[in-house]
């Protein structure tokens, strides 16, 4: 079981805060699994979407930034919502998820799995956990000299005194 950890003070319950992590798993990955027909109909029907992407594809045109800005955000929120042990093995979770995610597009008409896309995934995990220990360190009042997992512990504190 998922202990909770409460970083937030007075915030929402644990498993009602998990909800938001999940729920935007389970959505992102449904998409993954969208034909290509059903994507060209969403295109046509969210124009002012359409081209906000399409505008931040061209932008960075050797990234898919859905994919980065996506892991980036899920990443962000498992590791502040959940304890370390759970932390890491949902990161693990999620790089399994996107293995999966472009083996299965294979399978679905009109889709094609690239490599380019689990790399732009990892990209993603990556700035989310920089961001999540950045964050961490801030919340608990350490400075911010140096992104490294862990040091927020009670057991780094318990060997400083």
């Amino acid at each position: 079981m998922i202990e909770p950890r409460q970083p937030l003070p007075g915030k929402l319950p644990f498993l009602a805060a998990m909800a938001l992590p999940a729920g935007s798993t389970l959505i992102f990955f449904i998409g993954m699994l969208l034909p290509a027909s059903a994507i060209g109909w969403l295109r046509t029907r969210l124009p002012l979407l359409t081209q906000f992407w399409d505008g931040l594809n061209a932008s960075f045109p050797m990234l898919n930034p859905l994919h980065v800005l996506w892991y980036a955000w899920i990443v962000l929120a498992w590791w502040i919502l959940a304890t370390r042990t759970w932390r890491w093995r949902g990161i693990f979770f999620l790089i399994c998820l996107s293995v999966l995610g472009e083996i299965l597009q294979q399978l679905v008409p009109g889709r094609n799995a690239r490599m380019a896309d689990v790399f732009n995934d990892l990209l993603g995990v990556a700035i989310g956990i920089a961001m999540g220990a950045l964050l961490l360190r801030v919340m608990h009042g350490k400075p911010a000299r140096g992104i490294r997992a862990g040091e927020h512990s009670t057991r780094s504190r318990e060997g400083a005194s």
